[in-house]
């Protein structure tokens, strides 16, 4: 979610659309049921690192609101760094790197690159593995913010305590290979962390105290801010939008679409049409940019020339899942019910739906079938 010298799988092709039809990934599903939780925590699993820089984060973060900072300047580079790693998390890691719903030229990668660095979560092949097993092993003990087992955890709690075994034992059986032949990023991932604190931490506090003479504790109390803003926002994603909103496409899965977390989230709010069909570079069937500001940078990108190949899901292979698996909130599902109340049985029936249960991480997921290829529309097709 890459023509030019940068490649996906690193190759000189630069192609981040390979996609390898087999059934290699379908073994590795947990036979748990839906929602089902195997293992609770002890103390003994709490992370002693990750729980104490989090509840640091936190106190530094409030601390912002005693210590306001003086200088307009820094509010304003704050929103822009706020907006920038935004965009580095849902355009790039999620968007280009995990679903591949888009090509990318090189220049737009390094970017994508640097934008993820900049929000500090995590090296991209990191982020990447663990969104990929949460799409393939949804709401099983392999999800690693599995949603079943309660608000806190899927939001946060999940970062506190180690993962559960199966999150290691099924993602290792999830295809990375697309990310881990890549030398690029196996670069970024030996030097994230020093770079991710400069990028992130070091150098927005020290351009605001040097740069215009802001203090520096306000400085570095409102990045602290801006960062957890981020980080909350990114996390409501796993949490509130398993919650809250509806589930017109697909009511088997825990995930809901809900126009609040679509603006506030950048876009990714759009989570049950998400889950449906995650090769979809709106990751939302309409893709307003008013409630999708990603597709705006996407769309920004696809202008210049840089993004290429963006994937949409056609109006037909929508209409035809809403109408088998949706909630009826979908408006095709209300209409298709005023001219027949028994509408979904009779699908179920004939067993239009079959295929329903199958979960994708993205274009390039083996198990995806011909017909998975084939219902997709390419906008801004990429000519070698």
């Amino acid at each position: 979610m890459a023509p030019n010298s940068m490649s996906e799988a690193g190759t000189s092709s630069g192609t981040c659309n390979t996609v390898k039809t087999n059934k290699t990934e379908t073994d590795a599903v947990p036979k748990l049921g839906e929602g089902e939780v195997e293992w609770t925590w002890t103390w003994r699993d709490i992370k002693p690192l990750n729980t104490t820089v989090l509840i640091y984060l936190h106190i530094a973060g409030i601390q912002a609101f005693f210590n306001m900072p003086h200088c307009w300047q820094t509010y304003l580079f704050q929103f822009i760094i706020l907006l920038g790693s935004g965009f580095g998390v849902t355009a790039g890691s999620h968007r280009y790197f995990t679903h591949k719903s888009y090509r990318a030229n090189s220049a737009l990668r390094y970017f994508l690159i640097f934008l993820q660095t900049l929000s500090a979560q995590e090296d991209i092949i990191k982020w990447v593995r663990d969104h990929r097993v949460h799409h393939k092993f949804t709401d099983t003990n392999a999800d690693p913010h599995n949603s079943s087992r309660g608000f806190f955890f899927s939001h946060m709690g999940w970062l506190f305590i180690r993962k559960h075994p199966d999150v290691t034992t099924f993602g290792k059986k999830v295809d990375m290979s697309d990310l881990e032949n890549d030398k690029f990023l196996l670069f970024h991932k030996k030097i994230y962390m020093p770079a991710s604190w400069v990028v992130a931490f070091i150098g927005p506090i020290c351009i605001c105290y040097y740069g215009w003479g802001e203090d520096f504790m306000c400085a570095y109390y409102l990045n602290m801010l801006r960062y957890i803003l981020g980080l909350h926002v990114n996390w409501s994603i796993n949490s509130f939008a398993h919650i809250v909103g509806n589930r017109p496409y697909d009511k088997n899965n825990s995930s809901r679409d809900s126009p609040l977390f679509g603006f506030l989230a950048f876009g990714e709010g759009w989570h049950n049409f998400h889950h449906a069909f995650p090769w979809d570079y709106k990751t939302g069937e309409r893709g307003d940019y008013f409630t999708n500001f990603s597709c705006i940078f996407i769309d920004f990108f696809a202008w210049l020339g840089w993004a290429t190949d963006l994937k949409i899901v056609p109006d037909a292979v929508i209409k035809a899942r809403v109408l088998r698996t949706g909630d009826g909130s979908h408006p095709y599902s209300i209409e298709a019910r005023k001219k027949n109340p028994n509408f979904q049985e009779e699908l179920k029936n004939n067993n239009e739906g079959e295929r329903d249960l199958d979960h994708f991480w993205g274009w390039g997921d083996g198990d995806m079938a011909k017909e998975d290829l084939a219902g997709v529309d390419i906008k801004h097709k990429h000519y070698e």
